[in-house]
């Protein structure tokens, strides 16, 4: 017959005792720790006594392994870990060596709302463990984790192009007056700046209408019409102005227009030379170009002219935007700020007293006027890539702290819902304050402490920010990130990996002659079995699971096959559709409709009365019980279906 799989182990029991050895060395396979301050515990349980912490990329001899807990070895001292936390040695000491094509971070798991690692840097050397899909599981100076596929590349070569047509790179020359370059090869991805007229650039690859590039040792994506073929000469329209003064030689395009100056110490030169005579020119400063090549710019500031490297220049053209502004335009000005730590609300299209806070503060950072207006040379910085964050994310902070930052943090929990009253805002790190940040650490799949480190104001300040749950009180009204008590009287907490009696199923062992009710109640009893294990997509159990990896597993285990996905699962009409919520009943399988898209089925669980279903949730990072009488799940319900 059936028993729970974590009650039984391959031959003897392992009886650790942090000081005794269970098993004997030659009995372990090694093992190499991939998360950062792993905790070892002295048994099976976080509510265990703590014995040690083990650092990534430490190597142990994994005894035994039950459920979600190994059992290791490390120095003739045993303990306990969960198993997410490791890997096998002949698996991970495998690699190819890569390269970084662009910066980016490195999660916990395969998805953006885990724990953030470490960020890797363009250009560095990285060990490609293995890729799947969108994600790559990567290592680098001793420390695990995954990445963007799409950000390495195999070797030292950048070879990411969309669909490379040529097998060298070829030299181009940008022919507009100036040209885009994005992350992606659409224009709607991320701009990473712009090239102007005269540029040479190495051409990787083509497909389309669009071109690889390479620039000092930088790449994107840009429109193939802007680009020629370079052969040695530069393009030379008719003069628009001939300077006067010290004249530029050979090779410049002659226009005249008008840059800001967008980094930090930037320098004017006598001569298109770095050793001849110069002096800084502050940040935001506004110059008149009257010539440039692809290095340098001959400017003109207040009369006195001379020449400054074109890589501490903008040209590009924005409209001034201040208070009474309203479009699409505010609110890229707004997720600029907003991600660089100066904006405290959430990102809009209307220019209200909080953008016009967050100006001051940017212009502030940059030593420019406080005007509190979003004038040209103020967004030519913002968008030039040399942009200052806030101070405010260059600390941590927790409770006891206090100050403008600390009001500012507040005032941000107060945008997303996880406090609710402006009195909260008081520049205090108290309860409130530590309840908050633990209901934002919650909802955003951070490690919850309460206190604000690195991980949590990146994710604070970032336009994917989660707001506070449906159906969660907010941290001054008694929220305390346990989440929120549901008002149907069964005491269950919503998004919990406990649950209380009244859901519980007691039916613990299973017989074919079984009833459908009762073998319903063995479907929940497995299912609650797997309460608070991780969310790993594609996953199936019996350590990890993803939606429809949870269902599957569950009925499984009364002989019933489900389709693998929430979609198949949702949409097999061999099972009674079910199309309202008051008509559900225990052991329904439930579907939402999560995504925008044809399809209505993205999300599956069991539902197990009072509006209340286990499903293993992306959002928690692991298997919980929430409610769909109401909030989020209320809203996005599809149907229904009655598996017996």
């Amino acid at each position: 017959g059936y028993c729970a799989s974590a009650c039984v182990t391959e031959g003897s029991a392992p009886t650790a005792t942090p000081t005794t050895a269970p098993v004997a060395p030659t009995d372990s396979i090694p093992g190499i720790v991939v998360r950062p301050n792993t905790p070892v515990y002295a048994n099976p349980s976080t509510s265990a006594q703590q014995i040690g912490v083990l650092v990534s990329d430490a190597r142990v001899n994994v005894c035994a392994v039950q459920g979600e807990w190994a059992l290791i070895e490390l120095s003739g001292n045993y303990g306990y870990c969960q198993v997410i936390n490791l890997g096998p040695e002949e698996v991970l000491s495998e690699y190819v060596t890569g390269t970084v094509l662009q910066n980016c971070a490195v999660y916990s798991d395969p998805r953006t709302n885990s724990t953030q690692y470490f960020m890797l840097t363009s250009g560095s050397k990285v060990n490609i463990h293995f890729v799947a899909g969108d994600w790559a599981f990567v290592s680098q100076n001793g420390n695990y984790g995954y990445c963007a596929s799409a950000c390495v590349t195999e070797g030292s070569a950048p070879t990411a192009t969309p669909d490379p047509t040529l097998p060298v790179s070829i030299p181009g020359i940008v022919v507009t007056e100036t040209l885009d370059v994005y992350e992606q090869p659409s224009t709607s991805a991320n701009k990473l700046g712009t090239i102007l007229y005269g540029t040479i650039v190495n051409v990787m690859g083509i497909s389309g209408d669009w071109a690889y590039i390479e620039l000092n040792g930088h790449y994107g994506f840009c429109a193939v019409a802007a680009l020629m073929p370079y052969g040695g000469t530069i393009p030379t329209p008719t003069p628009s102005q001939t300077p006067g003064g010290t004249t530029p030689g050979e090779g410049y395009y002659w226009e005249t227009f008008s840059a800001t100056v967008i980094a930090s110490g930037v320098k004017f030169y006598a001569s298109d030379s770095t050793s001849a005579a110069s002096v800084d020119v502050p940040l935001g400063t506004n110059v008149t170009v009257g010539a440039y090549n692809t290095q340098w710019a001959y400017v003109d500031i207040s009369g006195v002219k001379g020449f400054i490297q074109i890589s501490g220049l903008s040209r590009g053209e924005y409209g001034e935007l201040k208070s009474g502004s309203s479009g699409s335009a505010v609110q890229s000005l707004e997720t600029a700020l907003l991600m660089l730590g100066y904006l405290d609300s959430n990102p809009g299209t209307s220019y209200t007293s909080y953008t016009e806070a967050a100006v001051r503060l940017f212009q502030q950072a940059c030593g420019m006027s406080q005007t509190g207006i979003a004038d040209q040379a103020t967004q030519r910085v913002l968008y030039g890539g040399h942009a200052p964050s806030s101070d405010l994310l260059n600390h941590t902070y927790s409770s006891g702290d206090s100050g403008t930052n600390v009001g500012r943090i507040q005032l941000r929990l107060l945008a997303l819902g996880y406090l609710s009253k402006t009195a909260s805002v008081d520049g205090d790190y108290g309860t409130n304050t530590a309840n908050a940040v633990r209901l934002f650490q919650q909802a955003n799949g951070l490690t919850v402490n309460g206190s604000v480190n690195s991980s949590t104001l990146r994710l604070l300040y970032s336009p994917s920010a989660a707001p506070l749950p449906d159906g969660q009180m907010p941290a001054d009204q008694g929220g305390t990130g346990g989440g929120g008590k549901e008002p149907d009287g069964t005491g269950q907490s919503n998004n919990s990996t406990t649950m209380v009696d009244g859901l519980k199923s007691t039916t613990s062992s299973y017989s074919s002659s079984m009833s459908d009710a009762e073998k319903y109640e063995y479907v929940i009893y497995v299912a609650q079995n797997q309460l608070g294990k991780p969310y790993v997509y594609g996953a199936t159990g019996t350590s990890s699971y993803d939606c429809s990896g949870l269902t599957y597993y569950s009925f499984r285990q009364i002989g019933v096959t489900l389709p693998r996905t929430a979609q198949s699962q949702g949409y097999d009409d061999d099972f009674r559709q079910v199309s309202s919520v008051s008509d559900l009943q225990r052991g329904d399988l439930v579907f939402f409709n999560t995504v925008s898209d044809s399809d209505q089925c993205d999300h599956t669980g069991i539902y197990l009365g009072d509006g209340w279903f286990i499903h293993a949730s992306s959002g928690s990072g692991r298997v919980v019980v929430s409610t769909l009488a109401s909030g989020y799940y209320n809203r996005v319900f599809s149907w229904g279906r009655r598996v017996l």
